[in-house]
């Protein structure tokens, strides 16, 4: 990565890569600070100036560097970030013609924060001593600065959701059936719809000239190599509701790549971002082994890449190479890669997992093709896109017995009432109905199953002789493998985790991989009741024991907005009528009491009783700590029901739906809470 290039000093005028020689006094002329001045008050700056070029990654400055000067941004992005006690937080972004590094200035103290370029950004910068004598000479410009710090704190405040987003997608596709330009089309009406914001798509590769567009593509390139930032919008043409298309450079001998970074810059800041199409490599027929210079310059600038693979050799194949590319060190730190898997209705079951051994990659999207097979199915990229805006919604389903039957009743109100569940998992029996849901996203279907196979069968109650659990569990894992298969939780459409507890080291287990079956089977193995499951040198029991409410993994699986659903009461009321037995006992009762043993049957609670009820207690202390985690905690009112009711799924489901209408204004103001203005009309 290069250093920064200074040019310019004590020259008035600022040459392009082109050689294009621009007046610094034009450009001053567009920056708020600078706006009230006259021509020769922004000719007498710019004399004073240095030009300062920086590569996205690249810091311009750093937290505790001491303070030399006031830097204008002319093109690209650079973000101001906090990086106190090792956690680094975006304050803000800053475009062409904003300013920063003022606040040192004027206080005396050394950067609070350090400042990083986003894209390639081209910077004026202006001397400790030049500022000091521009704000004695002009006090206008103080109080300028004052409202552009003004703007940018309430920014800060009110957005953090927003500056987090993916804003730079970079679409890349070896798929046989949906190439880079039809997929990232698709990304960018979902993002439309998510964010209720225009989206614009840029044809990076060559091709015909955008039809509908007032000015042509060779204008645009001059303008952005003359160091102009122009309006976008003439260029561009309506390609869906609410997406515009724009082609940088669909002339083959035209391929200059160094006109992306002033592109993106103005894309941020007249779209908020841009969901760029990959030319060349991994498009069908094409050789792989090369990306081609307008994807790779993307790549560089990309906050996220998009792969689509649709899990043929010949696509694995191409992906492997391109990814081998794209798995470069990012100048922002982690890989921005997420692999989306293009699949159909049904996938054989662990053939996920075997795409990602090839891949040496983890599959994080997978999107259905439509009907046709032409395109994706738009309700799979509308999660995509809501993964993409921070708005994903995870839903941890808590354990409690036959009171777990709550959750369909709530799953079934959020399908009605269309929010979306991007993450879902559980623990006990809500990692069963977490399975259920995960398998059919049908809650309705969910209760079909569990009426037909757990109240009507009853598949707890093959009884053995009790060595290490009263039950053998064998019919009950039959049922768990006839009603979700073989199929492994990597093979699912979405993000879904289980907890277990480990006997061996004490430790909470999340299954996230392998049989979908056994990891339901280990969260539910409540001790004594069944035998532990051995997974990978651990015997792991019900997950309730150490985590029974798991709201705190689903940010880790993908949710920005975390739900959890508590099934288990405060009081037991199992435990209250035994206490109330012996007053209302009958002559027959009192007599029967005489006798120790009878009074011990009849007045005390039952070994797996009392075990589940120190469990639950364990539950509640955990879940303390834990809570904190939750955006949001629903608990249906399950108080008048037993641990084994589950003849009374109906009843408990009209709980589940109780609880969950009442938390539905809180949840949609969550979701519509990260909702950003449109920049561009739709």
């Amino acid at each position: 990565m290069r250093p920064f290039r200074r040019e310019g000093r004590h020259s008035a005028i600022m040459s392009t890569d082109s050689g294009i020689r621009i007046p610094l006094a034009t450009v001053l002329h567009t920056v708020e600070i600078f706006h009230t001045l006259g021509e020769e008050e922004r000719q007498a700056i710019a004399s004073r100036l240095d030009r300062r070029r920086f590569r996205v990654g690249e810091p311009v400055f750093r937290e505790g560097d001491p303070s030399d000067g006031l830097y204008v941004v002319h093109s690209g992005e650079v973000a101001i970030v906090a990086e106190g006690a090792g956690k680094r937080r975006v304050l803000a972004r800053l475009g062409a013609g904003e300013c920063f590094g003022e606040m040192s200035l004027l206080t005396g103290e050394p950067r609070s924060t350090s400042v990083y370029a986003t894209i390639d950004a081209d910077l004026l910068f202006l001397g400790e001593t030049a500022f000091e004598d521009l704000i004695r000479r002009y006090p206008a410009v103080a109080l300028a600065i004052g409202r552009t710090l003004s703007l940018r704190l309430r920014r800060a405040n009110l957005a953090p959701r927003e500056e987090s987003q993916s804003r730079i997608i970079l679409c890349v596709s070896t798929a046989a059936a949906v190439d880079a330009e039809r997929f990232a089309a698709g990304v960018a009406a979902a993002l439309a719809a998510c964010r209720n914001q225009g989206v614009l798509v840029i044809r990076l590769g060559p091709g015909a000239p955008v039809q509908g567009a007032t000015q042509a593509a060779r204008d645009l390139r001059h303008a952005l190599r003359a160091g102009e930032t122009p309006d976008l919008l003439p260029f561009t043409a309506p390609l869906a509701d609410g997406v515009r298309i724009l082609a940088v450079s669909p002339d083959p001998g035209d391929r200059d790549p160094r006109v992306l970074g002033p592109l993106l810059g103005a894309a941020l800041a007249q779209f908020g971002g841009a969901v760029a199409a990959a030319e060349g490599a991994g498009e069908r027929g094409e050789e792989p082994s090369i990306i081609a210079p307008f994807t790779d310059e993307a790549l560089r600038q990309s906050d996220t890449v998009l792969a689509l693979v649709d899990g043929s050799a010949p696509s694995v194949e191409r992906a492997r190479t391109i990814l081998s590319k794209l798995a470069a060190p990012h100048p922002e730190g982690a890989s921005p890669v997420r692999v989306v898997l293009a699949r159909g209705a049904t996938i054989a079951a662990g053939s996920v997992a075997a795409i990602e051994d090839r891949l040496r990659a983890r599959v994080v999207h997978q999107v259905r093709l439509s009907v046709d097979a032409r395109g994706l199915e738009a309700a799979g990229l509308m999660a995509v896109a809501r993964r993409l805006s921070r708005r994903g919604l995870g839903v941890a389903l808590g354990g409690g017995g036959a009171r777990g039957l709550a959750h369909i009743g709530v799953l079934d109100v959020f399908a009605a009432e269309g929010i979306p569940i991007d993450v879902i998992g559980g623990t006990s029996i809500g990692s069963i109905i977490a399975a259920l849901h995960a398998v059919s996203n049908c809650a309705a279907d969910v209760a079909s199953i569990f009426r037909r196979e757990w109240v009507d069968r009853n598949p707890l109650n093959d009884f053995t002789l009790p060595k290490s659990a009263f039950i053998r569990g064998r019919r009950g894992e039959r049922v768990l493998r006839r009603v979700l298969g073989e199929l492994h939780i990597e093979d699912l459409e979405r993000p879904y985790f289980a907890v277990a507890a480990d006997l061996v080291t004490a430790e909470e287990v999340v299954l996230d991989r392998g049989p979908l079956w056994l990891a339901v089977r280990a969260s539910g193995s409540i001790p004594v009741l069944l035998n532990p499951v051995k997974i990978d040198r651990r015997f792991l029991v019900d997950g309730g024991v150490i985590n029974n409410v798991p709201g705190d993994h689903l940010g880790r699986h993908g949710a920005d907005i975390s739900i959890a659903i508590d099934v288990s009461p405060r009081r037991e009321p199992y435990f209250e009528k035994l206490l109330d037995r012996p007053a209302k006992a009958g002559w027959l009762g009192r007599l029967a009491r005489r006798s120790g043993l009878l009074t011990e049957l009849l007045d005390y609670p039952s070994l797996l009783r009392t075990l589940r009820r120190v469990i639950a207690i364990e539950g509640y202390e955990i879940m303390k700590t834990k809570s904190a985690a939750f955006d949001l905690c629903i608990q249906p009112p399950v108080e008048g029901f037993d641990l084994l009711d589950f003849s009374r799924i109906d009843r408990l489901m009209d709980a589940g739906r109780e609880a969950a209408m009442k938390a539905l204004p809180e949840i949609r103001r969550r979701l519509e809470g990260a909702s950003t203005p449109s920049r561009r009309p739709l």
